[in-house]
């Protein structure tokens, strides 16, 4: 979808190739909250703050790798916008949103 959006709505293949790089690598990082725990990933989120200082640090490696130049251009990234890492934040959430709610279900038939 990112990679979608990047070509299609902002007409840049780069765009949408770096945006779904940061998409697959930050989903990966909020997933590691759903893992964590078969209850809701809300009630504790900070308990564990070895997982909070990896999700912070590998937040900041991924935005490192696409907005510093000699980094961007070793990767082969482009420098995105707010409106483009707004898009590739909401895109990273949907883990969190789609095992919450897998979460609720089973709590309910269970």
């Amino acid at each position: 979808l990112a990679f979608s959006i990047g070509v299609n709505v902002l007409a840049s293949e780069i765009t949408g190739r770096t945006m779904a790089f940061a998409v697959l690598s930050i989903s990966q990082l909020v997933h590691a909250f759903n893992m964590k725990s078969e209850k809701s990933v809300l009630k504790n989120i900070f308990s564990n703050i070895y997982l909070n200082l990896s999700f912070i640090l590998g937040v900041i490696l991924q935005i490192l790798i696409v907005s510093h130049p000699t980094l961007s251009e070793l990767f082969g990234t482009k420098s995105l916008g707010i409106a483009e890492w707004g898009i590739v934040f909401l895109l990273s959430l949907m883990p969190i949103i789609i095992v919450e709610l897998q979460k609720a279900i089973n709590v309910h038939i269970h």
